[in-house]
């Protein structure tokens, strides 16, 4: 095998070089091109084959029965200001922060209930609201009050300030007889939509103020949606920013009811966003990465910049391959995409190393040292490598099978660059003698 890439192989890439360089080069132009429209996924990640019964029943959740049970809730929270998480653990998954309830909330006026009924009205109109599912707190209480229909009892909105208000909540969510009717409020109105302040409760004396027992200590509308356990940024984002333009209006017209909106499903369109940042960010900063530790070994800047536009081309060729078949850029790929120029500098670096440390001074006597000495060990590391990619191909976990196809791609479009692109093109344009040496270069300084 040596003899056949000493004697054929690098003769025969002498030949056709310039050919090869210029098809490589227009190869990597073209797939440059398609590798710019790789979009963001606009489905949810799917970790198991659709026929596989795990993934069936969790399409079937999320599908067919989204509306049943658990649905994605959104929470618009009044009363309290953003998590303080100063000095959290982050490594403690249970270290959540402070609950900062906000000091200035007053639900006293009259015009503040009917403010609110005319959020929950307004949210109740957003595209994923589930069939205006919305559970609001000042609107259970009216409808509360109207089936007791007791004369001596107000009704909404309730004259007499904040704490008339908090004991009409009090008595709605203690109430256990027929009037409550069948919404559960023993549940709802102690957990979800009203809190109230109690003497045992230390958290109550945050946010600036000292709260007494039975006073409101935040108010919550909960809204069921249609929305995805997990939703994609591409389509999460404008989800999540019709519901927080409802969060923005409302605080710029009550400052003394400041509201804060969340869901869990938002965590999740964050970090879609920022593995798809990440992946484009570590592709560049690996490249410079790998420019900057092929100078320190070579001290050669013309074999590190060709070494670096070769291992370019292998990332071009790799994402725009992947858009060809129709892949995006989802949680899984994003992962194996920062690892992309890791994979593809290997191939590339040994050959550049072991061309500028021969002691012969043509092109062709450093192609044929490096291809004499590495080119059967790359050849057989990019083989084996291909082979054990392809039996994870099989596996039933989507992600390790998108993991073998990703690796098995990037190593066939390594191997095929540091073979024929790279070859050909330090045999057309490689360094000679001690051209582009930054040693040489400062030694004939220093004379």
């Amino acid at each position: 095998i040596e003899q056949f890439f000493y004697s054929t192989f690098v003769p025969f890439m002498d030949r056709w070089k310039v050919f090869i360089v210029g098809l490589f080069a227009l190869a990597s132009v073209v797939a440059a091109t398609q590798a710019l429209q790789l979009a963001p996924a606009t489905e949810p990640a799917v970790f198991l084959p659709p026929e596989h019964p795990l993934q069936r029943t969790g399409v079937l959740q999320d599908t067919v029965m989204k509306g049943n049970d658990n649905p994605v809730q959104v929470f618009f929270m009044l009363g309290l200001d953003p998590i303080d998480r100063t000095d959290t653990d982050p490594n403690n998954s249970t270290d959540y922060g402070v609950e900062p309830y906000n000091a200035a909330f007053d639900f006293g006026s009259e015009a503040d209930q009917l403010a609110m009924l005319e959020l929950c009205d307004q949210v109740a109109q957003v595209s994923t609201v589930r069939r205006e599912e919305v559970l609001c707190p000042i609107r259970e209480l009216a409808s509360f009050l109207e089936r007791r229909n007791r004369t001596d009892e107000p009704r909404v909105p309730i004259p007499g300030g904040s704490a008339e208000v908090a004991k009409w909540f009090a008595e709605m969510s203690e109430c256990r007889d027929v009037s409550c009717g069948d919404r559960g409020f023993q549940v709802l109105g102690s957990s979800e939509l009203v809190r109230f302040a109690r003497i045992d409760r230390p958290k109550a004396l945050r946010g600036g103020r000292a709260f007494a027992k039975g006073d409101l200590l935040y108010l919550s509308v909960v809204v069921n949606t249609t929305m995805f356990r997990f939703v994609p940024s591409k389509v999460g984002q404008p989800l999540y920013e019709e519901y927080e333009d409802i969060a923005v209006e409302w605080n710029g017209q009550h400052a003394n009811m400041q509201l804060v909106q969340h869901s869990r499903v938002w965590p999740g369109i964050v970090m879609d966003r920022t593995l798809q940042t990440t992946a484009v960010q570590g592709v560049f900063l690996s490249l410079l990465l790998a420019s900057l530790i092929l100078l320190l070994a070579t001290h050669n800047w013309i074999i590190t910049l060709m070494s670096v536009v070769s291992i370019g081309g292998i990332v071009c060729a790799f994402l725009g391959f992947i858009v060809t078949i129709g892949w995006t850029l989802g949680i899984i790929e994003s992962i194996a995409i920062t690892v992309l120029v890791g994979l593809s500098v290997d191939f590339v670096a040994h050959l550049a190393i072991s061309y500028n440390k021969s002691h012969f001074t043509t092109r062709l006597g450093r192609v044929r040292t490096a291809m004499l000495e590495l080119g059967v060990s790359v050849a057989s590391a990019a083989l084996t490598t291909i082979a054990a990619a392809s039996l994870l191909m099989a596996a039933q976990v989507t992600f390790f099978s998108i993991f073998g196809t990703f690796i098995l791609l990037a190593i066939l479009f390594s191997a095929l660059y540091a073979f024929l692109f790279f070859v050909a093109l330090v045999l057309w344009l490689g360094p000679q003698n001690d051209q582009g040496d930054l040693l040489a270069l400062w030694r004939s300084f220093s004379d």
